[in-house]
């Protein structure tokens, strides 16, 4: 009896903080993927915010491993210069094929394709989505850069859409 008792205190307790701290977080993806003659592919990806701390450590390792500096390109200043310049069209190619189109707008960076045999994709992503990943510690504090993904709650993180694919990543409050 003392043992349900005690064990019933904790879980209350338990809950009441989990309740105080805010409602739990939960990084979520949807995509749908067609190609010609198959049946469409659909992911639907729910995960809390909770179970990525929980493999943080591991996380950590590979991201110290990771090479940010690659070819002598320091990504956090290439990513002030963007920030800087504000809203650009940085690369524009048009061929026999198709096109392709790297922007930025105020808040987004814009990459548009469309080819003639790959159809159209166009991505967007937020620029605070950079300014969190270029402005955290090098390397990147797991712990802190899953803090700052928490506080970009109800913005899309990704959005995708194209011919054959569409995909948009957010975080969430969990129900």
């Amino acid at each position: 009896m003392k043992r349900a008792l005690l064990t019933a205190l904790i879980a209350g307790l338990a809950a009441q903080l989990a309740f105080a701290s805010g409602p739990a977080k939960v990084f979520r993806m949807e995509l749908v993927e067609t190609k010609s003659g198959e049946e469409p592919t659909e992911v639907k990806l729910r995960v809390p915010l909770s179970l990525v701390r929980a493999m943080a450590p591991k996380l950590q390792e590979a991201l110290n491993d990771a090479d940010f500096e690659a070819k002598g390109i320091n990504f956090r200043e290439v990513w002030q210069e963007v920030r800087d310049a504000g809203p650009n069209h940085y690369v524009e190619v048009k061929h026999e094929d198709g096109t392709f189109n790297v922007s930025t707008t105020e808040t987004h960076l814009l990459i548009e394709a469309d080819e003639e045999n790959e159809g159209k994709v166009n991505i967007k992503v937020p620029l605070a989505l950079g300014d969190l990943l270029f402005n955290l510690e090098q390397p990147i504090d797991v712990e802190e850069a899953l803090d700052a993904l928490s506080n970009m709650e109800g913005q899309d993180l990704i959005v995708i859409t194209g011919d054959h694919i569409n995909m948009r990543a957010w975080i969430e409050s969990a129900e």
